[in-house]
């Protein structure tokens, strides 16, 4: 009964008889895709949860039906086996030091550290553990594209002054993250700076991006024209550094890729 509901509200639509808000139009694709999946037609749920992902890429249904179903397909790949892979403990954040007046540790993390002399700022010192900095570009031309308002210079000497304080001891770890898009991926193994470890994953739109901005710079999906160019970026022996966490695009590693097809 339930599948004849959603099978007739998706006819509906799908005839332009009725408009649907995207988050009901995911209450209906999912659905839809996971009662195929039921029936074997897992090319079939795939394909559908795969577009239903890329124009809402912030929902965790889609995203997590997906996931599934790519597990349903190919059960033997560990890359879909969780059982073990989540720590129990939660995670603590610091955001602004307690009773402080300074305002850096919220700012310093876009390696901006707008609000303070960072050379005067002896609250921090010996109290800050780990620096996150997201830093999505290894020229000019990408950082202050994808930054706007951003100037390459001030980024470079604000990761020379946290790369130091590293060297110095007084934090225990320097953390670099570069989104990979299309404007950026031919950049992923130029990084020099002496961090503790530099995490790469995919774009994600979290309302930022119309569905064709994003299918745009999604340049890890199958279909966009430079993703066989990404493909031989991810081969960059420098991304097999380890000090370089790849998140995401572990599926896209030559080995993995070639596994996949």
């Amino acid at each position: 009964m339930f599948s004849r509901v959603v099978r007739n509200s998706h006819a509906k639509a799908a005839g332009g008889g009725v408009q649907l808000d995207m988050r009901v139009a995911i209450a209906l694709e999912v659905p839809l895709a996971m009662r195929e999946a039921h029936e074997g037609q897992l090319k079939l749920a795939i394909s559908r949860l795969t577009r239903i992902a890329t124009l809402q890429n912030n929902s965790i249904l889609a995203q997590g039906a997906l996931f599934l179903v790519h597990g349903m397909a190919d059960p033997e790949n560990p890359r879909y086996k969780l059982e073990g892979r989540f720590c129990a403990k939660s995670f603590l954040e610091l955001h602004v030091l307690g009773r402080s007046t300074h305002q850096c540790c919220a700012s310093i993390r876009d390696g901006s550290c707008r609000h303070c002399n960072k050379m005067a700022c002896p609250a921090l010192h010996k109290r800050v553990f780990s620096l996150q900095i997201s830093i999505d570009g290894a020229s000019a031309a990408a950082h202050e594209l994808l930054r706007r308002g951003a100037r390459w210079e001030v980024m470079q000497q604000n990761l020379r002054f946290a790369a130091g304080l590293l060297e110095q001891g007084l934090i225990e770890r320097l953390s670099l993250s570069f989104t990979v898009q299309a404007e950026n991926f031919h950049e992923m193994g130029e990084g020099s700076l002496n961090a503790t470890s530099i995490y790469f994953g995919k774009v994600a739109n979290w309302g930022t991006f119309s569905p064709a901005e994003y299918a745009a710079k999604a340049v890890f999906l199958p279909d966009h024209p430079q993703h066989q160019a990404f493909l031989a970026a991810m081969a960059d022996p420098r991304l097999r550094s380890p000090r370089v966490q790849r998140g995401n695009l572990l599926e896209f590693l030559p080995e993995n890729s070639a596994v996949a097809a």
